[in-house]
């Protein structure tokens, strides 16, 4: 970090914590919990609190005065947003392992809490926290990403997006509109899933969990999703799903989707994919066979595969590619600031 004069203490007072409104609505007993972990750093205007392409292994949390968040893209630097009191900033790095995205440069003086991977687990488990940090990763996403515009081999114009919150009723309509044979390729069962799971659908952090979403018709019909679910115990390695409305099956979206995840989770520091698929989804795996994917023997009727993210990259066309990394990248960034307030 910045600032040569300012050097690391003990939190001296919760009610730093509890004047935040990122706290409200959290018990006391439950912030000492938290504010025992946390370290307070000064800062003064012009420091560099971290720089993009450091390692990280901390999290700051800002209570009082002004920083900005800045990314440098070859010989540009651009600013991102300006954050305040209440902001978490620096997750990203402990979430997936990789460098910081982004560079912090303070604008005023001011204060920060430092605190580890740990002590971010415990944060965003109290219950408030947790409900706010949701709300504002789609609120944010939603502002930062455009629709990606992409044809299909036969011409077809469609937009593909990340799917958001308040996606669920088209997501639900498109499942409504599968066929019993698509619902038991998807679901392993014929029968429509229930609200919970389309609820859990769209419950997306854009880390551990990510999906695409497809329109046709200018945005206004869903007709196919695609996402990737980190494993809890491989966090290198995510599990796939697809969902592809039937009529618009056969026309090469199963190749576009798997490419789109693969520029997805690169992003997010994942290296290698995993899909359970039914022994008679024969096009559901001709799409993972021709990004490298190795099925292993089949078992009660399923086959599981296994491939790697730089695979599933390369069934995409540079254009296309490099498009989609750029919209990936935006919601990963927007995952990673989430939990900003505005300066």
């Amino acid at each position: 970090m910045g600032g040569a004069a300012a050097t690391l203490g003990p939190l001296s007072d919760v009610s730093a914590l509890s004047a935040l409104r990122l706290f409200d609505g959290t018990d006391r007993a439950a912030l000492e919990q938290v504010a025992v972990g946390f370290e307070e750093l000064p800062f003064f205007a012009g420091d560099v609190l971290y720089r993009q392409g450091d390692p990280g292994s901390s999290f700051l949390l800002v209570t009082a005065g002004r920083l900005a968040v800045l990314r440098v893209d070859g010989l540009e630097e651009h600013e991102l947003l300006e954050a305040g009191p209440g902001s978490v900033l620096g997750e990203l790095s402990m979430l997936t392992g990789r460098h910081r995205m982004a560079t912090v440069v303070a604008r005023t003086d001011g204060l920060v809490l430092v605190g580890d991977d740990a002590l971010f687990d415990r944060l965003v488990h109290l219950v408030p926290v947790h409900d706010r940090v949701a709300e504002v990763i789609a609120r944010r996403v939603a502002e930062l990403t455009a629709p990606v515009p992409v044809a299909l081999a036969d011409g077809t114009p469609v937009e593909v997006r990340p799917l958001l919150r308040s996606d669920r009723g088209t997501l639900d309509d498109l499942i409504q509109r599968q066929s019993d044979e698509t619902l038991r390729r998807r679901f392993f069962s014929p029968g429509h899933p229930g609200p919970r799971v389309v609820d859990h659908l769209v419950e997306i952090n854009y880390l551990d969990h990510f999906a695409w979403g497809v329109t046709a018709d200018h945005g206004e019909a869903g007709v196919a999703t695609a996402r990737y679910v980190r494993l809890r115990d491989d966090p290198a390695t995510a599990e796939l799903a697809f969902g592809v409305a039937d009529e618009f099956q056969g026309r090469g979206l199963g190749t576009l989707l798997l490419g789109a995840l693969g520029w997805a989770a690169a992003e997010a520091g994942i290296d290698h994919f995993t899909a359970e698929v039914l022994v008679d989804n024969l096009p559901m795996r001709a799409v993972l066979a021709k990004a490298g994917g190795v099925p292993e023997v089949p078992s009660m009727g399923t086959v599981h595969v296994r491939l790697e993210v730089a695979g599933a990259k390369a069934l995409l066309d540079r254009r296309a590619g490099e498009a989609l990394r750029l919209a990936a990248r935006e919601v990963v960034t927007a995952a990673g600031l989430a939990l900003v307030e505005p300066g």
